[in-house]
C-alpha cells in the first residue's frame, strides 16, 4: 500500500483515498490521546510516520506540530484553502462533508472563523 523514504516518511500514494487505510495508519501516532485517528482520516489525513506529522491523500498538504485543541478540519483548511478533498470538487464547503454530531463543534467553529473574523483591537475594546 505505501512506500517509504529514504528519510522513512510514509509517502503518498492512492490507498490513503481509503478511509480505513487512513485510520490504519494511525497505530503509531504519538497523539492518539488528544487526537483520534477517525477524526483525523476524516478530515482527510494520514499519518507520515514521522513526529506528528499527517498529510492529506488529496492535496498532499502536510501538517505537523499540533497542540491540543486543535481542529483538523481547521487545520486542513488552513494549510490548503483550495482542497479538492475539502471543497468537494463540488463546492461542498467542508463542514458540508461531514454530518456527524462529533463534528457540529468542529464545523460551527470552522464557519464562525470563517465569516466572522475577529480583529485584535475588536477583542481588546469587548474587554
Amino acid at each position: 500500500m505505501a512506500r517509504s523514504s529514504q528519510d522513512g516518511e510514509i509517502e503518498a500514494d492512492d490507498a490513503w483515498s481509503s478511509m480505513p487505510n487512513r485510520v490504519s495508519s494511525f497505530q503509531h501516532f504519538p497523539r492518539t490521546e488528544e487526537f483520534s485517528a477517525e477524526r483525523l482520516a476524516r478530515a482527510g489525513f494520514y499519518f507520515t510516520g514521522q513526529a506528528d506529522r499527517v498529510r492529506c491523500f488529496s492535496c498532499h498538504a502536510t501538517v505537523e506540530d499540533w497542540n491540543r485543541g486543535d481542529a483538523p478540519l481547521m487545520r486542513h483548511q488552513q494549510a490548503s484553502p483550495s482542497c479538492k478533498f475539502l471543497s468537494c470538487a463540488h463546492g461542498l464547503r467542508a463542514s458540508d462533508l461531514i454530518r456527524s454530531p462529533a463534528y457540529d463543534e468542529e464545523a460551527e467553529a470552522m464557519e464562525f472563523q470563517l465569516h466572522a473574523p475577529v480583529q485584535p483591537e475588536d477583542l481588546a475594546a469587548a474587554g
